[in-house]
């Protein structure tokens, strides 16, 4: 079944007056930015917070209320519950970056929110990664050629330094 996430998005952000002013002010510095944020503050609302709040104000409402509890686990309640959720979904770890920097600026916007640390993988998934990395197997001879034949100029060039000076991923900008 295809998604109608665009429009949906559109849609949640019309229809709340809070998130839309968030996001025309985050527009207007980017609007790509504000598109990516917009995407993953309104996938955390579908998936976590509308069924247990109904309406974005009543969200931001229990927040300004833990904002207001004595206790530093109680202020820290919105921080905790968005780590739960990163944590039960498959989001890469730039993608869970992005979500907690929407969460943030969003309710930043409207609270004075106490600071939260959130772990973004833990330390399995963290080693998990570097062992896959580790495991690659660097291109076939057969494979540089295949690249270099269907690559453009440009990217030849490319290609052809990092093979020969031994340059690593990511040290060659374009």
């Amino acid at each position: 079944m295809p998604r109608q996430y665009t429009h949906d998005l559109q849609t949640w952000v019309d229809s709340n007056p809070k998130v839309k002013t968030w996001y025309d002010k985050k527009a207007l510095g980017s609007k790509n930015t504000a598109s990516v944020y917009g995407s993953s503050l309104f996938r955390y609302w579908r998936d976590a917070l509308s069924s247990r709040f109904g309406t974005v104000d009543k969200w931001i409402d229990s927040v300004k209320g833990q904002q207001k509890s004595d206790e530093v686990e109680g202020q820290r309640q919105w921080g905790s519950d968005l780590q739960g959720y990163i944590h039960s979904t498959n989001l890469m770890e730039g993608s869970r970056f992005v979500l907690v920097q929407a969460v943030k600026s969003f309710l930043k916007q409207y609270l004075n929110l106490a600071d939260y640390s959130i772990t973004l993988v833990t330390k399995d998934q963290h080693l998990a990664v570097k062992k896959h990395q580790q495991e690659q197997n660097p291109l076939s001879l057969e494979e540089i050629r295949t690249l270099v034949n269907d690559a453009s100029t440009r990217d030849r060039a490319i290609i052809l330094t990092q093979v020969s000076a031994g340059l690593g991923v990511g040290e060659q900008e374009p």
